[in-house]
């Protein structure tokens, strides 16, 4: 996904938070690093987005036998993909889905983004940040 990274969790992984705690992790991380307190003024900007949605994915190697690849398909995936690139324009560094939001809502405190078409979707989906208060 040229510079991106796809990250898969299980079903038990996913629900006891595992997924949030490193998207969290990783943009705490990057902060830390690249951020504007670090005095790195020899590395470009850095911004980190992560987009976290729930569902089925196939896994395996697809594809004809001269030309085989190793990777994950599903609705799952792609939504992922399209709720990442949300979140330079709607200025948060993790974005939820709607199936994540039913997931953890009493786990965590999440606020609506609204709702927004995503590319190649069927119909509208409504977005969450993770609110830490």
């Amino acid at each position: 996904m040229g510079d991106a990274i796809l990250a898969v969790w299980s079903q038990e992984r996913v629900k006891d938070l595992s997924a949030l705690k490193a998207a969290q992790d990783l943009v705490s991380a990057c902060d830390e690093f690249f951020g504007d307190e670090t005095y790195q003024a020899d590395l470009p900007p850095l911004a980190v987005g992560v987009g976290i949605d729930y569902g089925d994915v196939l896994v395996g190697s697809f594809g004809s036998e001269h030309r085989r690849a190793y990777t994950l398909l599903g609705v799952a995936v792609s939504k992922s993909m399209r709720i990442q690139e949300m979140t330079e324009e709607l200025a948060y560094p993790i974005i939820l889905s709607d199936t994540v939001y039913e997931l953890w809502t009493p786990s965590v405190m999440m606020r609506s983004l609204g709702v927004f078409w995503l590319m190649g979707s069927q119909e509208a989906v409504e977005l969450f940040y993770p609110d830490s208060k």
